[in-house]
Formats: C-alpha cells, structure tokens, sequence
C-alpha cells in the first residue's frame, strides 16, 4: 500500500477529523442514519437514491448475506454517489454484475443477499478544510471494519457490543469483506483532491463505456452474445491447439523441498512453466507395484488406485501422498485436467472416485477433449445428473421415485405443493445466490423461500419434491460391469430420511431391513445398473416408506450418484471386500471377479458409521440436521450388536464425555415427538437429574414417561445472557443436552436454538436428532455405569471378519 503524503495528519487526528466530519455532514439524514454504529438498520432500496449534491457525496454500505444453518457473512464497501458509486453497485448486485470475487464465493456457496443499505453517507470535504478525500473515505471504511471486528471480541470491547443489536456470534467475522476505494481512483494517489476524483471517476467511466460500445461491434463479442457455448469451445480448442504446439507450453514440477529444509522423497507435482527430466513411462501399469497398493487407513479417506493421482483438496493426501506413482495438487477443471492427461501421455482417465466435480467435465473431457474416459460412459452420467432424464428412466424401468416436478412460477410452485402435501422439498435449480435446498412445511414458507431465493421464471426455474415424512432411509453402494452388478452393500440410517446421508448415521449390517427388503434393493441396483450401463462404482439412496394399510413397504429411489460414495471404504471393511479394487478391475475390464451377493451372508458382528460435526468453529451456526450437509468426518466402529457399537463409535465421536449418572440432563423441543419421553425412561432409572426449560416440556416428559418417580425442574433460562446462562449450567452441572426441535430456528432467540447453540459452546454432549438421541438413551442404559477393566467386546477388526485378509 502506497504511503500517505507527508503532511496529511496522524492516525489519531485523522479518525477525530473523519468522525467530526461525518456526524456534522448528517444533518439532513434520517434519524437512524445519525449513528455510525447503525449497522443493525438497512435502508429500503428507494432510500438509497442521493439526491442532493450527488457528485460529492460519498456512501459507505453494508449488505448482509445469510444461508441456513450457518453464520452469517458481512460485506462492507464504499463509493460514491457518481456512476460505479454505491447505488449502482447496489443495484448491480440484484442484476449479477461486478460482484467482488469475496461476494462471489460465498454467493456458490449458497448464501442469498438478505438486506442491503447504507451506513453511513456525507458529502466529501474541500482540500482546504480537510485531509485528502480518499485517505479520509479509508479511514472512514476502516473504522466501520474495525467496529464489526470489535463487536466478535469477547474481551474489552463490550461496549460496542451494545451499541449493535447484532448477536456478535451470529456472523462469520472470517467472512468479513470490503471493497477497497483505492480502486475509486489512480493507484497510490492519496492527495488526490474530491473534485478531481469525481473527474477521474467521470472520465473512467467514459472510457469503459466508450470500450464497450467498441468492442460490441468486434466479432468476438458478436459471437459471445449469439453463440456463446460455441465460441466458448472452438476457442478453448484454438488455444489447446496453440500451447500444443508451442515448444514453452506447461510442464510439470516435482517439489524438491520440503519447508525450505528438509528433503522431499515424494512425488508433489504442479503443473508450471519448468522442464524436467524423462517421466516413467505407464504402458505397464498394471505391472506397477503402487498401481497395487490401496488405501484403507481410514473411512474418511477416498480410495485412491491411479498411477497418476490429480488431487483438489491437499487434506485429502495427507495420510497416503506416496502411494501414486505421480500426485499432483491442482484445481478439478477441464482445462487442468486435460494439461495433466496430455503431458502424462495418459491412455484413460478415471471420473468415479473423484466426487461431483469430477462428474461435471466428464462429457466435456470425452466430447472436447477427446480424453479415453474409463467406466460408464459420460452421456450415461449426464442421464442421470439431469433429473429430467433420471425421473424419466425410472418409470421407464419400473422403479419407484418421490413425485416432483420443475416449475417456472410461484402460483405453479403453490398448485403442486397443496396437490402432494406439505411438507415438501425445495431446491432452485438455478439462482444468482446459490440458495440450497429446503424443507418447506407451510405455504407462508414456501412464499418466504422462493422470494428470497429467486425471482421464479423460466430461466430461474425450481424443483418441488414430495417430502415423506417418517420414512427410513437406505444406502446402496456397489459395483457393476457393463450394466451387471459385481459386488453391493445395503447399508441402513439410523436417522429418518431427512437427514443427509453424509451427515447419517450407517449401519451395517442392517439390523431392522428384513430380508425382502434388502432383496427387492439389489433388484433395484440391477435395474438401475442396466438402465445406464454402469461400469464401475455407483451409489443410490432409496427410502422405505410404510403402507399405512399395513402392505408391503414402498422402496422409492431419491438419488443415485454414478460414482464411488464416502461409504465406500466403510462397507470394504466391514464386509471385508475391497469395493475399489473390483471397481478398478472393472474399470480395466480385467480380471473381473464373478458377481457375489455378500448381503447373503449371516454375520455375527455390526458396524456403525456416526457424523462428526465441527459446530464449535462456525460460530452462531445452528445446529441442526436437514437435508444439506453439515458433518466435516465420521467414526466408524464394530461391535457384536447395534449398541455395542453404536456405543463404541459415539464415544470415539465425543472425545469420551458421557453423562454419568447423577449429572443433570437438559430436555427441549416439540413436544410432539415420541422420542422425547422415550429417552427418559431409559435414562431416568439411572438416577440422572433431569431439567427443562419451560413448563410444557417438564408436563410432557412427567405425564408421557414409563418410568417411575420421573421428576423434571424447571430452570431458569436466559436466552440473551450468555454469561448467566453458562452459570445456569454450572449451577445445575448440566453435562449433556436433548433437544429434538421439529424445524429449525427463525431469530436468535428462539429457545431451542439458544439451547443448542450454547450446548456446543459450552463443551455439552448435544443430540438434537431424535432416532439417535434414543439410541444413545438405550446404550446409556445397557452400559451404565461402566465396569472397570478393559471391555471384553475390544477385538481387532482382522478378528470380526475372521482373520481373513481383504478378498480381491
């Protein structure tokens, strides 16, 4: 940053002129805009206009984005009231133009702009009477900054705490962001007088709309504006044409060092501008010693069987970096992936281990870049990434599915909703914002959620699903050959559908899928294999919804990923088959082991698979489980039954901190939910204090429970007091929390939502889902209080499958 002119005065006179300044400048503002500190208020967009003395005013604003089930982001920028200023940089973010690259990543993340307005606005100083206009504005900016970040502050800022009636721990201050008005005019230039920046500001914007009349006659812009996919791709491939012939063109980089020091024995490789010597030829790969080891260290870690290993997420590597012959770290794009295949003289490529990114260039590896992509064939995997074409090949085969439909307006959205029942499922298919999906239970809701998510058209179109509540939930993982499955594994939630798969609990075996039901699964697997033809692994969650008429269950397919899922090498260790490894035969079309029904076999052990959530590192995140995503890992353990292991990997999961007996318990939620009184007759006989927070819950639990002499206090609850209420829970010694609320909070004072939020804060055991709360009341139950010695179920995982290594 370009040092300030010599006599433009110190930090401490400056911040007393700006603020002096900007208090005697907002006479003629509204009383809310009086306040410096007013963040908390957004104005409407028709008080945005600035109509008096425009060409000298400048505004600094605030536009709050906000996403369910996380904290909310703050983005603070400045500009003035000339054109590029801050009414039409407000108006460009309703239009999706010049979004700042911060905004960007957190609008394809899923956030939506809920509120926008100014904080402040004044008109600039003369030279004479002050510091330079655009030193002032920074200064300016900065203190608005400052007080945000002040307000995150746990310790000697409590003042400005009050002075914003933000929840300081509602906002991700990471996510904290501003647009710098050094861009407002020449670089470096801080004595630049107001006037003459408001020329400067004038003249750049005649220039570029001066260049943009200009370049819109040229035949580059002509053809974007008309045929833009076209042009997009004829020039991608004049441009792979041109570095292919270009002797200077990318080659890779083999780093040498490891922290400046130490040694590297490692293939880390970049693609860069720099030669390096002869490359090991793979025509033999087969033959390759690393082509052969796999990695099974953990259930969180992705399979990895390449020679040649292009890896998006470092992390991912951290264990097993030395098992591809060449592992590169570098973005998941066409254009990357296609510098990689062409200078490893690659003879395939391999989409199915690589997540969605890697699915969403298949076709375009294979049609462009005339790459050999191994396994299914990418036009298959478009059929079913298009839910047009997927809905549509399962009623071709006679596969059940949930009703849905793809509308265009509000009043058709409305229409399909009443027609199926609330609740249902909405998920935009495309929105400026990214809004993820949503369960929607009243109309009100449904009316909330596509005005903020979008304006509904045909261009903006959303997908209604028919939401079945109460119905459990089933994971297929398997593996096919050109459309006959190999090898499959049905594993069961814990959970009721609702919950993503990501963030449920697995078990495996099934314990509560008779065997028709895991039956009629391995029919749908092969239907669905044959349909697209699958080669190599595939992944599919139906649910089971009961007839309320007591007929055979309904078996409806919700999803079906035709790539390798993050249960893969979950369900290899429990069934001991290595699915990746029959996956990588596949792939080669060798070696193809006959198809096995392994969900057959009789077992004599059961495996679980729990979430893990970092709820303490988002903080003001709710939490609570839906339909979108929120686990970061997963614990998996054996036991000889459901409890038993259950019971194993939850603790694994909690760092061991189990209520004792004789610790108080803490009860919330809907009422409504059977689970509620379930979990404390399992619990109240061990002697547990139990408490809620209001009268309705204590009548429930006292009027609904089985046990006897079940007796629940009510206790104090202050929802806007963290100090007190964290002396609330000393006071009672309050080591764990159930709170089985049916939606997910509106404002940040629901009870609920304080219960839940201040649990994570305070290092409390937290269950807020209601199939696994009762679960884990059911271990308390069988294993409290804990016998001393080591527990007799403690075996080798070699010892559950039957000291039997891992069969190809």
């Amino acid at each position: 940053m370009t040092t300030a002119a010599p006599d433009a005065p110190d930090a401490p006179e400056l911040f007393e002129h700006v603020m002096t300044k900007a208090w005697s400048c907002l006479d003629d503002t509204p009383f809310w805009g009086k306040h410096p500190l007013f963040a908390r208020f957004f104005a409407s967009q028709s008080d945005l206009e600035l109509a008096a003395a425009p060409k000298s005013t400048w505004a600094v604003y605030a536009l709050l984005l906000e996403k369910p089930q996380s904290p909310s982001k703050v983005y603070i920028g400045s500009g003035t009231s000339f054109s590029g200023g801050v009414c039409t940089r407000l108006k460009q973010y309703d239009d999706g133009f010049l979004i700042p690259r911060l905004m960007k990543v957190a609008l394809k993340d899923g956030y939506t702009i809920t509120h926008k307005g100014l904080l402040c606005w004044f008109p600039l100083p003369s030279p004479v009477s002050g510091p330079p206009g655009r030193l002032l504005i920074l200064v300016l900016e900065a203190l608005f900054l400052y007080t945000f970040w002040a307000m995150k502050s746990t310790t000697g800022h409590a003042w400005m705490a009050q002075l914003c009636g933000w929840d300081r721990n509602a906002l991700d201050w990471g996510g904290l962001c501003t647009h710098s008005p050094l861009n407002e005019g020449p670089a470096g230039n801080f004595n630049i007088p107001p006037d003459d920046l408001e020329t400067y500001a004038q003249e750049f914007y005649k220039k570029r709309k001066a260049l943009k009349a200009k370049n819109a006659t040229t035949y580059h812009y002509k053809q974007m504006a008309t045929n833009h996919d076209a042009y997009i791709a004829k020039s991608t491939r004049r441009v792979q044409k041109s570095r292919a012939n270009n002797p200077g063109r990318d080659k890779q980089r083999q780093a040498d060092r490891i922290a400046k020091d130490v040694a590297a024995n490692t293939f880390y490789c970049q693609v860069c501008n720099i030669t390096v010597g002869k490359r090991q030829s793979y025509d033999n790969h087969l033959d390759s010693p690393k082509h052969l080891r796999k990695i099974q260290e953990g259930p969180d870690t992705p399979f990895k069987c390449d020679p040649c290993n292009l890896a998006y997420h470092n992390q991912s590597n951290l264990n097993h970096f030395d098992v591809a012959d060449r592992l590169y770290f570098e973005e998941l794009s066409y254009e990357r992936v296609m510098d990689i295949y062409e200078l490893e003289t690659a003879s395939g490529v391999v989409v199915s281990v690589g997540g969605q990114l890697a699915q969403n260039i298949a076709l375009k590896l294979q049609e462009v870049g005339k790459a050999n992509v191994l396994g299914t064939d990418p036009n298959d995997i478009d059929k079913a990434e298009d839910r047009h074409k997927f809905s549509q090949i399962l009623d071709s085969i006679g596969v059940d599915q949930p009703k849905w439909k793809e509308l265009t307006s509000f009043e058709e959205a409305q229409q399909f909703a009443r027609s199926v029942g609330y609740p249902v499922l909405v998920r935009p298919s495309y929105v400026l914002s990214g809004a993820a999906m949503t369960v929607i239970h009243t109309e009100g809701e449904l009316e909330e959620k596509l005005t903020a998510a979008s304006n509904v058209s045909p261009d903006h179109p959303v997908v209604i699903t028919q939401y079945i509540e109460g119905a459990q939930e089933i994971d297929v993982d398997a593996v096919a050959s050109n459309g006959s499955v190999l090898v499959h594994a049905v594993s069961e939630h814990v959970e009721n559908a609702g919950v993503h798969s990501g963030d449920a609990t697995l078990v495996l075996p099934p314990v509560n899928l008779e065997k028709s039901i895991l039956d009629r699964c391995r029919e749908i697997a092969d239907k669905v294999a044959k349909a697209w033809n699958i080669t190599g692994p595939f992944n599919m969650q139906i649910i089971k919804a009961d007839d309320p008429e007591g007929g055979e269950p309904a078996l409806k397919v919700i999803e079906c990923n035709l790539r390798a899922s993050r249960s893969f090498p979950f369900v290899s260790k429990v069934l001991g088959t290595n699915f990746i490894d029959v996956a990588s035969k596949a792939l080669l079309n060798t070696d193809l082991p006959k198809p096995v029904d392994l969900m057959a076999e009789k077992r004599d052990y059961v495996a679980t698979k729990v979430p893990q959530f970092s709820w303490t590192r988002l903080a003001g995140a709710d939490p609570y489980l839906g339909v979108e995503m929120a686990s970061t890992g997963e614990m998996a353990c054996f036991g000889k039954n459901l409890v038993e292991a259950y019971w194993t990997s939850v603790q694994s999961m909690m760092n061991f901190r189990v209520p004792e007996p004789g610790e108080g318990l803490l009860f919330g939620g809907d009422v409504n939910k059977p689970e509620l009184a379930k979990i404390v007759d399992y619990l109240a006989p061990l002697g547990y204090k139990l408490y809620a927070a209001n009268n309705e819950v204590k009548n429930h639990l006292e009027k609904n429970s089985k046990a006897e002499g079940v007796s629940v206090e009510v206790i104090e609850f202050p929802k806007e007091d963290k100090r007190a209420l964290r002396e609330v829970f000393q006071k009672y010694d309050i080591r764990g929390v159930f709170n089985l609320a049916k939606v997910r909070a509106s404002s940040l004072v629901d009870e609920d939502y304080v219960m839940r939020r201040n649990a994570v804060d305070f290092g409390v055991p937290l269950f807020m889902e209601p199939k696994t709360a009762q679960l884990f009341a059911q271990c308390c139950s069988e294993k409290l209080p804990r016998q001393e010695g080591i527990p007799s179920e403690v075996r080798k995982w070699s010892e559950f499958i039957g000291n039997k290594p891992v069969r190809l």
